[in-house]
């Protein structure tokens, strides 16, 4: 998956949950970053990234 697919990925799941009045799921959310992480060849590092960003509390 290239950074492009990624990102319109990520997108359309966001714009149809507002669409339906959604929230999105994580579970979603999880699998698409899941699938982008595992195509990448530095997919070690990007993991760390992501789990960095994602373990940050949200005040």
């Amino acid at each position: 998956m290239t950074d492009k697919q990624f990102q319109d990925r990520i997108n359309t799941l966001f714009f149809c949950c507002k669409e339906r009045g959604e929230q999105v799921s994580i579970r979603d959310l999880s699998n698409i970053i899941a699938d982008y992480i595992g195509e990448q060849d530095n997919w070690e590092e990007l993991l760390a990234i992501f789990k960095s960003h994602w373990a940050c509390p949200s005040v």
